[in-house]
This record gives structure tokens, sequence and C-alpha cells, in this order.
């Protein structure tokens, strides 16, 4: 059995297909505030209980654990929310003290935002230091998996996962949402820098596909960066949805002094133990502006 957390998150409904998809939803145990259809739900309660909860629910083994539940900021303020960022790290908690010893592998959503913030190139050995509450307590709660899986004796593997966008990110309050709801308002979508910094932008289904590739790894590869490697100018990608739309409106570029930086990756030791990207930013960007016309 694959218990999933998390399964109602943006990532996590794409994930939940996926796995599904795969293993048959029969195979599958969500740990959630809200019943999914079709699948054994069990109320996490918020993570307030025991190993008890799983015998009282008619679960008698776990094998695998997707970690994908987790306050996750949607947009720049919510970064440094102490009382949601703490809760990452005490709701990984509970979830550790309450598994059952048939659990093998524990595979954990973690972020790119516990890397500096700087215009190197990033990969899994940048540095590791977060600027913000919500990086922390991602890398907090690596540190606390690590150790569990080396005391336990359980396969561990951390994902830390980079900019991705797709059908689903619409309560987000980021870069590709924005410009969207923007130009379906016939309103002229705001770079407020010069509009030359670069992102890397993965696909939603590149990046569950990673996630589901992970459950083959048997032994702990050490984080893996789940990103593409494709950079795009932050002015090149509003364009693109601008395109896509097909009006005749121009972003208004206001060229202020904000600090601005790079987000580059490198993504081959993804592209070495999980998957290859296959889904060109045109396309990943046609589909989800579709996605927003008919909400």
């Amino acid at each position: 059995m694959i218990l999933i957390t998390g399964a109602s998150g943006f990532i996590g409904k794409h994930l939940l297909k996926a796995v599904s998809d795969k293993f048959g939803p029969e195979n599958i145990i969500l740990l959630t505030s809200l019943p999914i259809f079709g699948f054994k739900s069990i109320d996490h309660k918020n993570y307030k209980f025991g190993k008890e909860v799983w015998l009282n629910n008619g679960v008698n083994c776990i094998h695998t654990v997707i970690h994908a539940g987790a306050f996750t900021p949607k947009n720049s303020t919510e970064g440094d929310e102490r009382s949601l960022c703490s809760s990452n790290v005490s709701n990984t908690s509970y979830l550790l003290n309450s598994l059952p010893d048939s659990v093998k592998q524990l595979i954990f959503l973690s972020s790119l935002d516990v890397y500096s913030k700087n215009n190197d190139v990033i990969d899994e050995s940048s540095l590791v230091s977060p600027e913000n509450l919500y990086g922390q307590s991602k890398l907090n709660c690596e540190k606390l998996l690590y150790s569990w899986a080396k005391q336990e004796n359980k396969t561990l593997q951390i994902l830390r996962i980079g900019h991705i966008y797709g059908p689903g990110e619409h309560s987000y309050q980021k870069l590709i949402p924005v410009t969207i709801r923007m130009l379906l308002q016939n309103k002229n979508p705001v770079i407020y820098s010069n509009g030359n910094e670069k992102r890397s932008y993965l696909h939603i289904s590149d990046c569950v596909r990673a996630i589901c590739s992970s459950i083959n790894l048997e032994k702990y590869q050490g984080p893996i960066n789940v990103v593409s490697s494709k950079p795009y100018s932050i002015k090149e990608i509003v364009n693109i949805i601008i395109e896509i739309s097909k009006k005749s409106i121009k972003p208004e570029i206001l060229n202020k002094e904000i600090p601005v930086f790079d987000m580059v990756f490198d993504n081959k030791k993804m592209l070495k133990y999980l998957t290859q990207e296959q889904v060109d930013l045109r396309d990943g960007l046609k589909e989800e502006y579709e996605a927003f016309k008919a909400i």
C-alpha cells in the first residue's frame, strides 16, 4: 500500500492521478482533511494521532509513504508566516511517530527554497542556506527524516521540487497564473524589473513522473532536484503567454530597481535517476491558459 499526504494540493492532485494510474486506487491510502471520492481517506486531524489510527481504519500494511502534504506559500509574503511554516516540521514529526513498522520507504517533497539565492547554476551541491522560514522548515524536515530513516533502517528519498507550472495552480500569486489572469481580464501584465532575470519551469506532468519514478529507487541517492534545465527570461515567458492569448496587449515593464536573480538549474541527477523533461514550455503554457479559461 502507498500512503499519500497532501493529495488535495496543486501537485498532490496530479500526483494522486499518476500514482493511481500506475498502481491502482485500491493500493492507495490518503491522509487528508478532505475525503477524495474513490480512495480510502483517513482524516489527519491536524496530525494529532498515534499508531492506532491505521488499525482503527482497517489498514494492515503500508509499504511506501509519499509525504507531499505541507504548507506552501502562495505568494512572496507567506514565506515567513511563522505558525504555518513551523507546522511543516511538527506535522512531519507527528507523521513519523505514527507510521506502522511495515513502512519501508518514504519519499519527501522538499523545496528549492533550501538553497541560497544567487546567480549561480543550482545543483545538489549548491549552498544550502534558506532565506525564509518556509525554506528553513523544509530543510529541518529533511534533517528530521534523514535521522529517522537512518535510525529505523528505512529507505528515504528527498526530492527538492522546483518551479512547477500547469493546470491547477490558479490559487497561486506567481508569475504564470498572475499573467494569465491579467490577460483574461484584458489587462497589461506587469513586469516590475527589466524582465531579463531567468527562470526555469518544469511542467506538472514531468514533476509527477519524477516522483513516481522515485518509488523504484532501492537506496537513498541524496537529495534530487526536480527541475527544468531550460531557462527563459521573465520577459520571454510573459510574451509567450501573450502570444498564446492572441491578444494585442503588451507587458508593462516598470524597470524598478529591485533585487533580482536568475534561477537556473542543472538537472543531470534528475535525468539519471528519475525522468527526462518531456513537455515544451510553450505547449505547457498553452495547456494552462486553456485550463484558466475553463474556470
